[in-house]
């Protein structure tokens, strides 16, 4: 065998070994989709929770539905955090108790197999398993008086 063709089995011996280790540390290109989109779930599913939170702030309750979110909202973030980012498809709400709700969503991928250590800054576990799953999450109980001329239902 000649230096050049051993050269270059060893090149592509070397080659191989770093996509195979590369694969290895941060997934195919197909896992980092879903990843993705799934972060981009959770990034949506937290400012549906800061959203939940001011609507408290100012009315004292959580909504009812989403909808009533949606017309209480007076923020424009150039999307609509109550849609997933993918299917566009109203997130699952549902209050079970006075300041708890739950949401759900549809997630690609597991979060364990999310390698990058990305940190989504929210206080709360969005760990989650690959395809639905529900959060049970509380609004923080602050001293901010309702603002004048909002209903609550607590109010006689």
């Amino acid at each position: 065998m000649s230096g050049r063709k051993v050269l270059l089995g060893l090149s592509t011996a070397l080659f191989i070994a770093l996509v195979v280790t590369g694969f290895m540390a941060v997934g195919s290109p197909s896992t980092a989709r879903r990843v993705d989109a799934d972060r981009q779930r959770i990034e949506r599913l937290n400012s549906l929770h800061y959203e939940l939170q001011a609507f408290y702030n100012r009315s004292g309750d959580l909504p009812q539905s989403v909808e009533e979110l949606r017309s209480q909202n007076r923020y424009d973030m150039g999307y609509d955090p109550t849609r997933d980012p993918g299917t566009e498809i109203v997130f699952e709400y549902e209050v079970i108790g006075d300041r708890t709700y739950r949401v759900c969503a549809v997630f690609d991928s597991d979060s364990d197999e999310d390698r990058s250590g990305y940190d989504t800054g929210f206080p709360g576990n969005n760990d989650h398993p690959k395809g639905r799953h529900c959060f049970e999450r509380e609004v923080v109980k602050e001293d901010v008086p309702p603002e004048p001329g909002v209903k609550t239902r607590t109010q006689p």
